[in-house]
């Protein structure tokens, strides 16, 4: 999978396609895309398909050369900072009919940005697609007029889903920059341990006022002293939002025995003022609720876990709670600079298992109570008679 990767490498990237002498860019933007919509939208599964709600790109893909990038990481990014060292023309474009009026002179190269916006009336995101992949094609029409030579690039301003985590997932740093367009996760690599986590939700409680921290922001997270040895791990992070509150965490880990390891304990720390509140305060998670372990060489991994709550014997005056929304946790053991398989908080034994098992065991005993009346039927013999003549017929051929 080819990823476009964030920063200075996504200009080196797009550069080389405007540095030549015939270096005309035409970006085709919408408001969302992802490789999810070309498999949906596209036909791809029928042979003879003329792509769908991608007609026209289909079309300008089977006549000229391209290349598909499924994973790019904050393409709008880039392109303002394509933008900014361009040297050429910026044309910036909002319906297929203002190509007719753009300058786009021989000695100089342009860039050339279609904003697509859907036609009036439309409502579902295949119709959305199909609007757009026509302004592409009116809008290739009037250059081929204009006989202008140029490379096109179709993309968007952010992802139209954001992916789930997997193991081979792109990791960042704790000096990472942040992208607001699309938020990855943050990946934390402390020398022994890997820590992913996609959004946590904390919610302080101080005297009847409350707040909310989002830990989204990838920069924001500051290892502060974090360790790890055979038997034991502590992960430990700050993270200050934007209003001036410092939250605090601490994972204790231990590996007890051979056979697993466990999240011991968690405690929350926050500092600040916010609207003339100081929620400064600590407080130990129940982490009985949170249940974070897996076996020795596994990671843990949850995509949603449940709210975690400070302990009853929570002391402080101020009460935290928690919402952790896609994290992977592998304390021990890590083995060729990634994550090990994950061991998944949902169990073998789903709801819709039991459901399903269920159901089919309710059709099972109603077959069996079906065959056992079916094999309880008995032979009428009311009107026989053992002692009457017997009554013969002769067949003759």
């Amino acid at each position: 999978m080819a990823i476009l990767p964030p920063g200075s490498g996504a200009t080196n990237y797009l550069t080389p396609l405007t540095s030549q002498k015939d270096g005309n860019l035409v970006v085709f933007l919408q408001e969302k895309l992802s490789l999810q919509d070309f498999t949906k939208y596209a036909d791809v599964y029928n042979s003879f398909s003329d792509g769908g709600a991608f007609k026209n790109v289909k079309a300008l893909m089977d006549e000229n050369f391209s290349v598909q990038l499924p994973a790019v990481s904050s393409p709008e990014r880039a392109l303002d900072m394509l933008k900014k060292a361009f040297k050429g023309n910026v044309h910036d474009v909002t319906i297929p009919a203002d190509v007719n009026g753009l300058n786009l002179g021989s000695s100089v190269t342009n860039l050339i940005i279609v904003h697509l916006t859907p036609a009036s009336g439309v409502q579902s995101e295949e119709e959305t697609i199909a609007s757009n992949d026509e302004q592409i094609g009116e809008v290739v029409r009037r250059l081929d007029k204009r006989d202008l030579i140029y490379t096109a690039l179709y993309t968007a301003k952010r992802a139209a889903q954001v992916e789930k985590e997997v193991k081979g997932v792109k990791r960042r740093l704790l000096a990472a920059e942040s992208f607001n367009e699309v938020n990855n996760g943050t990946f934390l690599n402390i020398t022994c341990m890997f820590f992913y986590v996609r959004t946590i939700t904390t919610y302080v409680d101080k005297g009847g006022k409350n707040t909310t921290i989002q830990l989204n922001d990838t920069s924001k997270f500051v290892d502060d002293g974090s360790m790890c040895d055979n038997s034991t791990a502590m992960l430990k992070f700050t993270y200050t939002d934007d209003s001036g509150l410092k939250l605090t965490m601490m994972f204790d880990i231990s590996d007890k025995n051979t056979s697993e390891w466990k999240v011991e304990s968690l405690k929350v720390k926050v500092d600040g003022t916010v609207n003339n509140v100081d929620y400064s305060g600590e407080a130990n998670m129940n982490t009985n609720k949170m249940n974070v372990w897996a076996p020795k060489d596994f990671s843990y991994h949850c995509s949603h876990l449940p709210v975690i709550n400070a302990t009853a014997d929570n002391t402080t005056t101020v009460n935290i709670s928690l919402i952790f929304d896609g994290l992977q946790l592998q304390p021990f053991n890590i083995i060729n600079n990634q994550f090990s398989d994950g061991w998944d908080c949902v169990p073998f034994f789903t709801e819709g298992i039991w459901m399903g098992l269920l159901s089919v065991l309710l059709l099972t005993l109603i077959l069996l109570y079906g065959f056992s009346m079916l094999a309880d039927i008995k032979t009428m013999d009311k009107f026989d008679d053992a002692k009457g003549k017997t009554i013969t017929v002769n067949a003759s051929d």
